[in-house]
């Protein structure tokens, strides 16, 4: 009886407490401090679910392992909507795909899962990996739907078919060799096009986007094929250049050099790599082998090596075969001294202008003026007619050209001056000639600074015969100084004609009359002491550079000169060179060069040139110019 007293007391104990559990539940569930899913951050719920897997999260995307993120964090706020999945056990791409209504209330999918999907029984997909580690998803409903197909499931040839990016019609009429062939547009461009450079449609500029996204230049896969299936979900640029944001508010804020150096920066990071294109066009009479000009070499060559260095891609090209094969895939176009005497100039000029490029006029010659005394004396060769009728027109090609042009780049405050005569409103910046790292560490290795010198030997790097009459301006003191120093000789380079008073001179030495290659000219400059620049007093000589100067540093020599502006200029602000007014002064410093040649001068003149003629220094006044740019 007393076992049985004992059962019936255990099971009361059992039913009271069981209906206690009941009631406790009951209390928690109507507790404001109990927190449902509903009630819950996303956040805690993310973190306390099957769902997200943290290790297996950093290790898929190591990216976001290398960057130290919160896996939860970073999933919350970027890798859903760019395509990552939580975990194994739940795909969110599919997730979305499934349910347009969550896809259009922009919600994380996972959470929108946890809130509202569990309790409405919507259904979720998981992920797996095959062996060779890519992502797979594993879709039975909708693979049986004959019209479901994701951008990955599509051909290449349908992905482009169904795109608003390709324009058949557009294709064939801006590429009418593929017309005339009859090939499909779509198969042309995903077999040759891309590859040839051309676009396929207005609205994707292809170069541009391999030429912002280097992993994909590098995977050598068709680039708007990559933006349809990555891309587009990565949110990635289209292109750089768009007609309601041109490239000038790239400069305006942040300006070009501040750009650049983000861009060093953040190498990594490939939506932040924005290469810019630069072209280089040089009008000159030496299309073969365009580096020989050494004109071109500043001007073009060694701006487009500084560029290059950093954030751009800088091409050079001569004025005729750009005009017969013109691009319209770069941004910034440079034409250095800019003639229209070709028809074709002004219609390529307005077809750039129409694209908003940025259109700069780059001069180092006074090969423009409305000064008649500026035509007759006119010794560039660009310029030089057979009569004096012929070179005013030439003269006046070159100023009309001009005239298209607001944005001016020039190499000395007179060219400066020279043009704001004509376009009194535009935009001009002085941008010295410098010298790049290549040549820097060519005089380094050489070591043409500290070559062995004949401290008896001096030399005039003349180039061609439009000096002529500025040797002949000192010939009188150069003879002057020979025959009152006999161990005193002269050398000099060029294809100048020498006068026969000078030629005649026992003292006189001379090479073979041709034009040498630059850093071999530089090489034959460091053999001599002391070099001679004379400069006849005309208003286009007025606008001449201080190359010389430059190139005297460079190999060590001492330098005497006319009193150019810029050279001048240089020797107020500590350099070391001799300006010479007038026929006395040429000969006073040739008898007193002792001073010139010491090393410790030398010295001085390399340090002046490292600091302020060099790529940074080019960087500031180009990025000067650029953030000033006038439409």
């Amino acid at each position: 009886m007393s076992k049985i007293m004992d059962k019936a007391l255990y099971l009361i104990k059992f039913i009271h407490q069981k209906k206690a559990e009941k009631k406790n539940i009951l209390i928690l569930q109507n507790s404001p401090f109990r927190k449902t899913n509903e009630r819950k951050t996303a956040y805690e719920l993310l973190n306390t679910s099957k769902y997200f897997d943290k290790k297996w999260y950093l290790k898929t995307y190591p990216d976001v392992a290398k960057a130290g993120i919160d896996p939860i964090k970073h999933y919350l706020k970027y890798g859903w909507k760019e395509g990552r999945n939580p975990g194994r056990l739940f795909d969110g791409n599919m997730y979305l795909s499934l349910y347009d209504d969550v896809k259009r209330a922009d919600i994380n999918p996972l959470v929108h899962y946890l809130r509202f999907g569990m309790k409405e029984k919507r259904k979720i997909h998981r992920v797996f990996e095959n062996k060779k580690g890519f992502v797979q998803v594993y879709e039975k409903i909708l693979l049986k739907l004959p019209f479901y197909k994701t951008n990955e499931k599509q051909t290449d040839y349908e992905l482009l078919n169904t795109s608003k990016y390709f324009d058949k019609k557009w294709y064939l009429k801006t590429y009418p060799d593929v017309a005339k062939a009859g090939i499909d547009p779509i198969k042309h461009y995903l077999k040759y096009g891309w590859k040839e450079g051309r676009n396929p449609g207005r609205l994707f500029d292809g170069n541009m986007y391999l030429s912002l996204y280097d992993d994909v230049k590098n995977s050598n896969m068709n680039p708007l094929v990559h933006y349809l299936r990555f891309g587009m979900k990565e949110k990635r640029l289209l292109r750089l250049l768009r007609k309601e944001n041109s490239l000038v508010s790239l400069f305006k804020k942040p300006v070009f050099l501040k750009r650049c150096n983000q861009i060093t920066k953040q190498k990594n990071d490939f939506k932040n790599i924005i290469k810019l294109k630069v072209c280089y066009i040089t009008y000159t009479r030496r299309v073969v082998d365009l580096i020989k000009d050494p004109s071109v070499r500043y001007r073009c060559y060694n701006p487009s090596e500084a560029l290059s260095e950093i954030a751009a891609v800088a091409t050079v090209c001569d004025l005729k075969t750009f005009l017969k094969f013109p691009s319209y895939h770069y941004d910034i176009y440079v034409f250095h001294r800019p003639c229209s005497m070709n028809g074709k100039f002004k219609k390529i000029f307005q077809q750039l202008k129409k694209r908003h490029k940025i259109l700069i006029a780059d001069y180092d010659d006074l090969i423009f003026s409305k000064n008649v005394q500026t035509v007759q004396q006119a010794p560039i060769k660009l310029c030089e007619g057979q009569t004096l009728a012929q070179t005013r027109q030439i003269m006046n090609d070159f100023t009309e050209t001009l005239k298209l042009f607001d944005n001016f780049s020039v190499t000395t405050a007179a060219l400066q001056n020279a043009v704001l005569e004509i376009k009194p409103k535009a935009n001009v910046s002085i941008v010295h000639n410098f010298i790049p790292e290549s040549v820097l560490s060519f005089i380094k290795q050489q070591n043409l600074q500290n070559a062995p010198k004949d401290k008896n030997l001096i030399m005039y790097c003349s180039g061609g015969k439009t000096h002529n009459e500025d040797l002949q301006s000192v010939t009188p003191a150069l003879i002057q100084t020979l025959d009152a120093h006999p161990e005193l000789k002269l050398m000099i380079v060029g294809t100048i004609d020498v006068p026969n008073e000078l030629e005649r001179h026992k003292q006189y030495v001379y090479t073979e009359r041709c034009l040498y290659l630059y850093l071999y000219l530089l090489k034959v400059m460091s053999t001599a002491a002391l070099q001679i620049a004379p400069l006849i007093d005309t208003p286009t000589t007025r606008c001449k550079s201080n190359i010389k100067f430059l190139e005297s540093a460079l190999t060590g020599c001492a330098l005497i000169t006319s009193d150019c502006a810029d050279t001048v200029a240089d020797a107020q602000k500590g350099a070391h060179i001799g300006v010479a007014h007038c026929q006395e002064d040429w000969y006073q410093f040739i008898h007193n060069r002792a001073k010139l040649i010491d090393s410790k001068t030398r010295q001085k003149n390399i340090k002046y040139v490292e600091k302020h003629y060099t790529k940074n220094v080019f960087l500031k006044e180009f990025n000067q110019l650029l953030a000033h740019y006038r439409r």
